[in-house]
């Protein structure tokens, strides 16, 4: 996509809110719709834009944030933690390989990696394969 392209399309922030039936969908002042399920939002947004001003959305982008009074804010803080301790544990993993390989070459064997690492021998053998 063109940058002269890119500048025309529209982001539409879309506040979903839960009631009985499913959520209620509240796109500013232009449009309110309704779908069943979260997973429909988009889609309905999409509709509800193209017969309020009559042309396609196709391009749009369609931001659905769902209102839980709060809860919302506690489930991103959640993923965000989530994320955080899985890029953790990466870097981690990638320093215990570096470290185990820099013992190995420094000609330390197998059992003693073992001991200063807190690991098993067959650990060890694995990382510096």
């Amino acid at each position: 996509m063109s940058a002269e392209r890119a500048a025309e399309v529209n982001t539409y922030e879309v506040r979903a809110v839960r009631w009985a039936k499913g959520w209620e969908l509240y796109v500013g002042d232009d449009c309110l719709t309704q779908c069943k399920t979260l997973d429909q939002a988009e889609h309905m947004v999409r509709e509800c834009l193209e017969v309020t001003y009559d042309r396609p959305f196709d391009d749009a982008v369609i931001n659905v944030t769902a209102d839980l009074g709060g809860l919302e804010r506690e489930a991103l803080a959640a993923r965000q933690a989530v994320e955080a301790a899985t890029a953790a544990q990466t870097s981690a993993a990638a320093r215990y390989r570096k470290v185990v390989a820099a013992l190995r070459a420094n000609g330390l064997p197998v059992a003693a990696i073992a001991e200063v690492m807190g690991i098993s021998k067959a650990r060890v053998s694995q990382l510096t394969r």
